[in-house]
């Protein structure tokens, strides 16, 4: 497994909505191995799904990158909702992300499915998680 991690500091009054920490050491209890490249990213809210919290894509190897990777952004949210925030990706958001990973492992190398951009989205707003993703469950 490769896991690398990309963290800039998170503008002042706000606070990311997971750490680095949590996310690999709940790969490595389900016992999922995959290449990991996370990075951490200032969020501005959105009106449709308030703070985009998790934007993860599975990405093909390719000229650049040899091995297939899934691509993890998290976002950051104000200070005041960081609580409510982190409770909702240890509760909801984590365990559904943890399981379209698994469901995209387990599909074959030659799958037709793993062309599609496979996505995964978790947005934050009015104290409410709205989750998202395409491929594997069906569309984004």
């Amino acid at each position: 497994m490769r896991f690398t991690v990309q963290k800039p500091p998170s503008p002042k009054g706000t606070g990311y909505a997971m750490k680095s920490s949590v996310f690999q050491n709940a790969l490595l209890a389900r016992g999922i191995d995959c290449n990991v490249h996370l990075v951490f990213s200032p969020a501005k809210p959105d009106p449709l799904v308030g703070y985009n919290v998790v934007n993860c894509d599975y990405w093909l190897p390719n000229a650049r990158v040899e091995y297939d990777r899934f691509y993890l952004v998290i976002g950051s949210v104000p200070a005041q909702e960081a609580k409510a925030v982190k409770l909702a990706m240890e509760n909801q958001v984590l365990p559904a992300l943890l399981e379209w990973i698994i469901q995209i492992k387990r599909l074959p190398e030659n799958s037709t499915f793993l062309t599609r951009g496979l996505q995964f989205r978790a947005g934050f707003v009015g104290g409410q998680v709205t989750l998202r993703q395409s491929g594997v469950n069906g569309p984004l």
